[in-house]
């Protein structure tokens, strides 16, 4: 750190509201709370020159919830609190076509398919579509979910069926995260890289920020690091679960949508002509859950 009293002045102090992480969660808390309070400072802080987080480094699936998903979450949550969630997922992606727009998202209506290569999985989610489809009839649309048995499916052999849902569709991220960007600096957001926060103290005057290039103050703080929030409030009950996403060499595919498989830990998609594969966290869910960049 060398911060000139100049700098320190006109930069580091005096902020309304300091945003920790440049991600989606960030730049939208930013954009909402200047909408609200347009004459306020709001100061994100980005310890990356990007987003840190899966913000950029995501698959750009633009959905809410695969059948086997759906039903494995019920293990843990009740079937209301499932379709509470699914609905906020859902509402959540129509409001960021809305603010972004479909054309700076370079958004896909492509669809969702979860692929299955079991019969009994098959079965037993296709025996509770009508259940899900009557539970997001009014709140998604009439049929979300069909089902087809099939042995052959975008190129895909030894798939005994498939459960289609034409709601969903695929984003670009670095797409998105630009517009994004974009958006909340038009407004007078300020947004600042290579700033890593490492601690916080609640003051009199407001919360006290520091990081690697000094201390800030401000009114009111906003963490939005989202699983990375523990190193700053270790009192959160909250793991990073890191995926695995990789993208091919040009390739011949029939594929044509997004793909779900395993419950949603396994997702595929193409990109012009490649493909894109992520997931796999729960076959190491040890090994996967950490915050080492």
């Amino acid at each position: 750190m060398n911060t000139s009293f100049w700098e320190r002045e006109s930069f580091l102090l005096n902020c309304d509201v300091i945003i920790i992480g440049a991600g989606i969660v960030g730049l939208s808390a930013a954009y909402h709370w200047k909408k609200k309070n347009p004459g306020h400072r709001v100061v994100i802080l980005e310890r990356n020159w990007l987003s840190d987080g899966a913000s950029s480094k995501n698959a750009g699936f633009a959905c809410f919830g695969s059948i086997s998903e759906l039903e494995d979450d019920l293990q843990s949550m009740s079937e209301n609190e499932v379709v509470s969630l699914t609905n906020r997922r859902f509402q959540g992606l129509l409001e960021l076509r809305k603010l972004i727009g479909n054309e700076n998202l370079e958004f896909q209506s492509c669809g969702g398919v979860e692929v299955f290569f079991d019969s009994s999985s098959f079965q037993k989610c296709q025996s509770q579509i009508d259940k899900w489809n009557l539970n997001f009839n009014t709140i998604i649309g009439p049929n979300v979910y069909s089902a087809k048995s099939v042995s052959y499916y975008h190129g895909m052999q030894e798939v005994v069926g498939v459960i289609e849902n034409s709601f969903e569709g695929a984003i670009h991220t670095g797409s998105m995260l630009r517009s994004f960007r974009n958006l909340v600096l038009s407004l007078g957001v300020e947004l600042y890289s290579g700033v890593h926060v490492l601690s916080f103290e609640e003051v009199n005057s407001g919360v006290e920020v520091v990081s690697n290039e000094g201390q800030w103050k401000t009114e009111n703080l906003i963490i939005t690091t989202n699983a990375f929030a523990c190193e700053l409030l270790p009192i959160l009950d909250v793991q990073p679960k890191r995926n695995q996403v990789i993208v091919s060499k040009p390739m011949r595919h029939e594929l044509k949508a997004t793909y779900h498989a395993e419950k949603g830990y396994i997702y595929f998609r193409p990109i012009q002509d490649r493909i894109l594969i992520g997931g796999m966290r729960h076959l190491f869910p040890h090994t996967e859950n950490t915050s080492e960049r």
